[in-house]
């Protein structure tokens, strides 16, 4: 029997009365009992997205490597880019000028290791890959309130105008070291907060409870997409 991993999010969410699946090897909330989509679209939700691949790669020449194994443009330091022109999607941050984060939905996440991993036996770059998928807890805020909720927590500003898509900073969040990265779910206004897994559900606490006021509520797997199909 294949082994099912869990999120660190795995209590809270059996708390909250989630519907589970098994999604990619991975248990995930797939749907709650309130209407998280309409919540989403007028207020705030926040997402378990734990199960994503997350890899770390680092070398002086990182970006013309993930430009020939990813086909992804070269970015600049705090931004970030999704691209598909290649068989798999992914999300590519540039944390600094020799270190990325790569995201990749968790059944894309073998093939994008391989083509990292082809890419460097080819080339024989001094380029580290790191698979960082099961030490990081991701978590998404999606909804018109998420920047109000992001400035609840967090010191840097979240007006959209300054806080633009595809932008990306390290930086304290509820006094936890966090990757914040906007990514919009069409129209709609979206943070992913990435950090270490022993803080996930300390963060989703701390999240609940500073976003009350604006009405924020649990958002499932299955809710999220159907959510990005509908913009």
């Amino acid at each position: 029997m294949t082994a099912v991993a869990l999120s660190p999010l795995s209590a809270r969410l059996q708390e909250m009365a989630a519907t589970t699946a098994i999604v990619d090897q991975w248990q995930v909330a797939k749907t709650f009992s309130v209407d998280a989509i309409e919540i989403a679209q007028e207020k705030v939700a926040i997402a378990d997205m734990s199960a994503s691949g997350k890899l770390l790669v680092q070398g002086t020449t990182a970006d013309v490597f993930l430009a020939k194994a990813l086909a992804v443009p070269i970015v600049e330091i705090g931004k970030s880019v999704t691209t598909d022109s290649i068989e798999i999607k992914v999300l590519v941050c540039r944390l600094r000028r020799d270190l990325f984060f790569i995201s990749t939905a968790s059944g894309d996440f073998a093939v994008a290791q391989q083509l990292l991993n082809q890419q460097g036996h080819e080339n024989d770059n001094q380029i580290t890959v790191t698979d960082v998928t099961h030490g990081r807890s991701e978590l998404r805020l999606v909804g018109p309130e998420s920047p109000n909720l992001m400035t609840k927590v967090c010191g840097l500003n979240f007006d959209l105008q300054c806080f633009v898509a595809g932008d990306a900073r390290q930086t304290s969040v509820a006094k936890t070291k966090q990757l914040v990265i906007r990514q919009d779910v069409g129209a709609i206004p979206a943070f992913s907060l990435i950090g270490g897994r022993s803080l996930g559900a300390y963060l989703w606490d701390i999240l609940m409870q500073a976003g009350a006021d604006l009405g924020i509520k649990p958002l499932g797997f299955h809710e999220l997409h159907v959510l990005s199909e509908k913009r």
